[in-house]
């Protein structure tokens, strides 16, 4: 019986330790791509072909939250192309949140998101530019930026 009490209370605790180590992380996207829902909380620059494909389009983003207090950078990828290409790179930004991006695979009809951390804008110029390599090409975004 004393055996039995002794087992809950050991998996009590490790739930408790679990939960708080778990709480204790903050939410991170990078270095992994991500869905991309844009809204008008999302300012980006322009959109070009990369150099390596008249088919694959990306840009840099500044994504930021509703009360405009904090931001990411995000590096946007569409593949129009009719095959998968091979994608990573890098999210850079002025604002201390730029990120890398994992190696992936994009599917054609795919977009495709890097995102940076969220850190805090207050009283920023912001600006994000992004490096994408595909299929071992590499190419760079033109600038966003919010004043």
């Amino acid at each position: 019986m004393q055996l039995i009490r002794i087992l809950k209370r050991v998996g009590v605790l490790a739930v408790a330790v679990t939960a708080t180590l778990l709480s204790s992380v903050p939410a991170q996207a990078y270095p992994f791509w991500q869905a991309v829902n844009t809204n008008a909380n999302w300012h980006c620059g322009p959109t070009t072909h990369h150099v390596a494909s008249t088919k694959v389009f990306f840009q840099s983003c500044i994504v930021l939250t509703p009360d405009r207090k904090k931001g990411q950078s995000v590096l946007v990828v569409r593949n129009d192309a009719s095959v998968a290409i091979s994608i990573h790179g890098t999210t850079n930004n002025n604002f201390g949140g730029s990120a890398p991006c994992n190696v992936s695979t994009l599917n054609p009809g795919r977009l495709t998101g890097c995102y940076g951390p969220t850190v805090s804008v207050v009283g920023l110029a912001l600006k994000a530019d992004g490096h994408l390599v595909m299929n071992n090409i590499g190419d760079e975004t033109q600038v966003a930026t919010l004043l």
